[in-house]
C-alpha cells in the first residue's frame, strides 16, 4: 500500500461521506460520527485482511507504526508516511514506543519460527518461556496463555526492548541518563521505561486474552520485558529479593549476554 493508494483511499472516503444519506438525527456531532463510520465501513467492505490491518495501524498511534508479514518475510514501516521525522534531536525523548515497535517487528524476521533457529539460541528459549508462564500465574486473570504458546512474540518483545535500550544508551551518557527531567520527578533512564508502559495505558482488560492471540496479555508483556532487564533494576534501585529485580547472572537472554 503506497502513498498513491493512501491518497485514493482518502478521496474515496470523502466521496462516500458526502454521498451518504442526508437524514439527520438532530445533532450535528452525532450526524458526523454516524456518517463517517458508515462511510468507513463501506470503504473497507471489500478490503483484504492485510489491507484492513494496514489502515488500522496507519490511523492509530506510533505504537502500531510497523508490522511484520510472516508469509512474505517482509516488514512494513508506516512511520515515514504520517509521523514526523525521527532523526530529530528529541527522538529518544518522545518516540521510544515507536522505536521499540520497529525493533520488535524486526526481530520477527529472526524468530519467524522459534524452533527453527540455531541450537545456540534454542538453549536460551526455555528460560524465557518459563519466565512468562510464571508471570501468567502471578498476574493473569481468566485465560492467560504464556510459555511456549506466546514465545514467538515474547522473544521479539525482550530483544526488541533490549536493542532499543542499547540505542538509547548510545545516545546519552551515564550522567545524562541519571539526570532528572524537568517538571517530572524521574530520571531520563526511568522515563525510558515509563514511556513503554504509558504507551499501553487503556481501559480494556490487560490480564487476559483469547486462545488465538499469540501475544502475552499486555500486563504480562510489560512486566515480562522489564523484569528481564538488569538495566531496569538498576534504574529503579531494585534490591535482590524484590519482585522485579534481576541481574546479568539470573536473567534470560535469547542471544546470550554480550
Amino acid at each position: 500500500m503506497n502513498l498513491d493508494r493512501l491518497r485514493k483511499l482518502l478521496r474515496d472516503l470523502t466521496e462516500l461521506y458526502f454521498t451518504e444519506d442526508s437524514r439527520t438525527c438532530g445533532n450535528a456531532k452525532m450526524d458526523f460520527i454516524f456518517r463517517s463510520s458508515h462511510a468507513y465501513l463501506q470503504l473497507i467492505e471489500n478490503f483484504s485482511t492485510e489491507e484492513k490491518s494496514i489502515l488500522e495501524r496507519l490511523s492509530s498511534t506510533p505504537q502500531h507504526n510497523a508490522h511484520y508479514y510472516f508469509n512474505d518475510d517482509v516488514m512494513g514501516l508506516f512511520a515515514p508516511v504520517i509521523y514526523r521525522n525521527y532523526s530529530t534531536n528529541n527522538f529518544f525523548d518522545l518516540e521510544m514506543p515507536a522505536l521499540y515497535t520497529i525493533l520488535h517487528e524486526f526481530h520477527h524476521s529472526i524468530f519467524r519460527n522459534v524452533y527453527d533457529i540455531s541450537d545456540l539460541v534454542q538453549e536460551h528459549l526455555p528460560c524465557i518461556a518459563n519466565h512468562y508462564s510464571e508471570l501468567c500465574k502471578e498476574f493473569g486473570q481468566g485465560e492467560c496463555h504464556g510459555g511456549n504458546k506466546t514465545l514467538s512474540e515474547d522473544a521479539p518483545d525482550v530483544e526488541g526492548l533490549r536493542t532499543a535500550y542499547d540505542m538509547f544508551s548510545s545516545r546519552y551518557s551515564e550522567q545524562e541518563k541519571k539526570k532528572y527531567l524537568k517538571k517530572i520527578n524521574v530520571t531520563r533512564d526511568q522515563a525510558f521505561f515509563y514511556s513503554l508502559g504509558m504507551n499501553s495505558c487503556g481501559q480494556k482488560d490487560y490480564t487476559t486474552h483469547s486462545e488465538e492471540d499469540k501475544h502475552s496479555p499486555m500486563l504480562i508483556r510489560l512486566n515480562g520485558m522489564v523484569s528481564l532487564m538488569p538495566e531496569f533494576s538498576r534504574s529503579f534501585q531494585c534490591r535482590k529479593g524484590d519482585r522485579m529485580y534481576t541481574d546479568e547472572e539470573t536473567t534470560c537472554y535469547v542471544f546470550g549476554n554480550n
